[in-house]
């Protein structure tokens, strides 16, 4: 309940009560991989409307990859959507911190969770362009085209 609880604070931008759902959620099963997401996503949120770039940027960007990279890694009790997220938000953290192994990890992690996460999939995709896979990023391609015309209304 505490990470129900966590993400309703979350929709409504408040930081603080993000922070002591999670740490709650935490005391309860440390182990709880939405428990960890809880943070890591607010930090996402208060980095975006913190104007920041550059290096300093860049230097939280990666901490947070980091901290989401331990949620995804952890304990989802049977919610592979949850845990893609996770998955999917620290590739493109990874990925955005030129991170590449770790971001290809992290995009396969989600897809292997939720394939049909058309956002895992494009970071697939971008993982196996950057690191020089051109077999399976015409794989990926493939893969999000169908998904997009999934998407399109009929």
């Amino acid at each position: 309940l505490w990470a129900q609880a966590g993400r309703a604070e979350l929709q409504l931008g408040d930081a603080e009560r993000v922070r002591l759902c999670a740490q709650r959620c935490r005391d309860l099963d440390p182990r709880y991989g939405a428990c960890t997401w809880l943070l890591g996503q607010s930090g996402l949120d208060q980095l975006e409307r913190s104007g920041l770039s550059g290096a300093e940027r860049a230097r939280r960007l990666e901490s947070l990859g980091e901290h989401l990279k331990r949620a995804a890694r952890a304990q989802w009790y049977n919610d592979p959507d949850g845990q893609a997220a996770a998955a999917a938000q620290a590739a493109a953290a990874m990925l955005a911190t030129n991170r590449l192994g770790e971001g290809f990890e992290m995009a396969l992690l989600a897809v292997s969770k939720a394939p049909d996460l058309l956002p895992a999939r494009r970071l697939l995709l971008e993982a196996r362009e950057r690191m020089g896979d051109a077999a399976g990023a015409e794989a990926e391609r493939e893969a999000v085209r169908r998904l997009e015309a999934a998407a399109r209304p009929q």
